[in-house]
């Protein structure tokens, strides 16, 4: 296993089954082990639904994962609205890493290059994400990457936000990196 995961070393595609036991294996400490999920034929359902993809490392281990629509959102939010799409077109986005890269600094360049993925097909969208209270170091990042919060609910005692940024264009390389080629993450195509 790497200890350190550079932005050029994953690769993301479509979730497998492999991937998807490999993810439900996954535990987090307190207090992120409201994360930690079940290992279920319906958990690993939702995870091969097609919502999911999966960032492998260059050592070919699953180092994170995202999902988009239903499955990025809670669904007692609903009864609050907090998932109008009253502005345009909104892509809801999950996002969970491997226990031992959390706290490094790695969210930042991961959820970079997953808007870089939407940017292609959604440029002018929003990008949502639904946040735990408790989760503050998720809630600083995305405020700090521009997110900003919009709604608060309670779900099975827990407060949620939803946290909102428009999907534009990639700021301009400093002059001295134009023509650099190098890419954060590859799109491979299913094994």
């Amino acid at each position: 296993m790497i200890r350190d995961l550079q932005r050029t070393t994953w690769t993301v595609r479509p979730m497998t089954e492999e991937a998807a036991r490999t993810v439900v294996a996954w535990r987090y400490e307190p207090p992120y082990d409201f994360y930690n999920l079940a290992d279920n034929p319906e958990v690993l359902a939702e995870l091969l639904d097609g919502s999911y993809e999966a960032a492998w490392d260059a050592e070919g281990d699953v180092a994170a994962f995202f999902c988009t629509g239903l499955a990025a959102q809670v669904p007692d939010g609903f009864r609050v609205g907090a998932y109008d799409n009253l502005d345009g077109v909104v892509v809801d986005l999950g996002l969970g890493m491997r226990p031992d890269l959390t706290g490094r600094g790695l969210g930042q360049l991961f959820i970079e290059d997953v808007m870089g993925i939407f940017r292609d097909q959604h440029l002018g969208a929003w990008i949502r994400l639904t946040v735990a209270a408790h989760n503050e170091r998720a809630f600083r990042l995305y405020r700090r990457m521009g997110f900003a919060a919009e709604r608060q609910f309670e779900s099975h005692g827990v407060t949620f936000y939803t946290m909102r940024r428009a999907l534009t264009a990639p700021p301009a390389p400093p002059a001295d990196q134009e023509g650099d080629s190098s890419q954060h993450q590859q799109r491979s195509p299913e094994p």
